[in-house]
């Protein structure tokens, strides 16, 4: 195996710092790793009306978190409607649906702040 391939991007899970300040590391680390299955999903095809499956020995396995640590993740993400999850098949699996309207409302809101306080600035500047 090529050292490239170890270090490719897909090898690794970036966190938003704003969604850390928010909602904590775990939610943070757990949202950032449905977000890639997303994306892998996406790729196949493979979305069911925008939801798509994982388990949590996949999160565990992809972000060394604890079932605890992903069960707590989870539903904060999902108290705050960035989330949907439902269990669905036979056996039953849990299918995720990340919600980026309210993903997008929480950035505006946080830039709106940052050009609040750079205006401000401006004027104290001048």
């Amino acid at each position: 195996m090529r050292i490239s391939k170890l270090l490719a991007s897909s090898s690794f899970l970036t966190i938003n710092k704003y969604i850390v300040e928010l909602f904590g590391l775990e939610s943070a680390i757990v949202l950032a790793d449905l977000i890639s299955k997303e994306e892998y999903f996406k790729n196949r095809n493979d979305l069911q009306d925008g939801y798509f499956f994982n388990t949590n020995e996949d999160i565990n396995s992809s972000t060394s978190l604890s079932y605890y640590q992903i069960k707590k993740g989870v539903k904060v993400l999902e108290d705050n409607q960035l989330l949907k999850s439902k269990l669905k098949g036979i056996p039953a699996r849990t299918y995720y649906k990340i919600n980026y309207e309210v993903i997008l409302e929480l950035f505006k809101i946080k830039f709106s702040k940052i050009q609040k306080l750079d205006t401000k600035k401006l004027k104290l500047m001048l």
